[in-house]
């Protein structure tokens, strides 16, 4: 039992490291621009000008969500408070 509550810590610790760690990393340049480039590749939206401070104050220049018929959503200075 104590063997099994020790590797669940460790899990968790390890999980908590590595979303600080993820959290520090979109706060600075290169993290911004490494998720505006997965969120442009991996999705329908489109993201430009990220900046703020994640997760707290983020801000995008401009959002636009698209399909094959063109866009459907086009929002311009979002804020997420």
């Amino acid at each position: 039992m104590r063997r099994a509550l020790r590797i669940v810590g460790i899990i968790a610790g390890g999980l908590l490291l590595l979303v600080m760690a993820l959290a520090l990393f979109l706060n600075i340049g290169p993290g911004r621009l490494t998720l505006e480039a997965a969120v442009n590749r991996f999705t329908p939206a489109r993201i430009e000008g990220l900046s703020g401070r994640f997760p707290e104050r983020l801000r995008v220049a401009r959002l636009t969500v698209a399909d094959a018929a063109g866009p459907w959503l086009v929002v311009e200075d979002l804020a997420v408070d």
